[in-house]
């Protein structure tokens, strides 16, 4: 930080026509002090300005000051459980960007693996999936027009729409197997399974004041 010191004073009549000793360059300089210099009238004394180096330190009590990182513990908790997301995300990309799905398609596959060869209902699908999905016919329009699942309406309730898994879906199911499997070792196997088992006890008690009363996914 920089502090400027400006001094004007009036002559005295005992000082008039006395100049002002310079203080010597070198040792103002090696006390951090820079000098300006301003032009003076004869009516007033020389004035001058000084710059002074300082350096403002904060103490509290004994403790040094450090800006506080999360509002709350909740916040830090929350934040973490994003970043994780985040970074597993992005190993995950790597397994269902070059077939052309994603991780939301991925689960609607699944989840009509587990009832196949019978159709699953619309709304069922969207109750079971992981992450709420906001426009799910639009997410199944696109796996229909992969050739993954397949849309019908019974004839007893023709506003029901049943999906069911094609054998397209079964084949991209067996063929991305392997390297899922592969992905999530990636993202945890680096953790004991006590670890592991402590963490997904740790997430269900989290979740579980959030989740619908209706919600079958555990």
């Amino acid at each position: 930080m920089l502090r400027a010191i400006v001094q004007v004073n009036s002559p005295s009549p005992a000082e008039a026509g006395r100049s002002r000793p310079k203080a010597d360059p070198p040792a103002r300089a090696a006390r951090g002090e820079v000098d300006l210099g301003c032009a003076v009238s004869r009516s007033e004394k020389p004035v001058w300005t000084t710059v002074v180096h300082t350096t403002k330190i904060l103490f509290m009590g004994n403790k040094t000051h450090r800006p506080l990182e999360f509002d709350s513990l909740e916040q830090e908790v929350y934040l973490n459980l994003w970043r994780t997301y985040d970074r597993l995300r992005a190993i995950e990309e790597t397994v269902f960007g070059p077939r052309g799905i994603t991780s939301q398609q991925y689960n609607v596959l699944r989840l009509l693996a587990a009832h196949h060869p019978d159709p699953v209902p619309t709304l069922t699908i969207a109750n079971r999936m992981i992450s709420r999905a906001p426009d799910i016919t639009r997410m199944l329009d696109k796996l229909e027009v992969g050739q993954w699942i397949l849309r019908t309406r019974p004839l007893e309730n023709r506003r029901m729409v049943l999906i069911s898994l094609t054998t397209r879906g079964l084949e991209l199911l067996d063929e991305i197997s392997g390297p899922i499997q592969k992905c999530h070792e990636k993202q945890l196997g680096h953790l004991s399974k006590q670890e592991l088992n402590q963490l997904v006890a740790l997430l269900r008690s989290a979740r579980k004041p959030h989740e619908q009363e209706k919600k079958l996914w555990s």
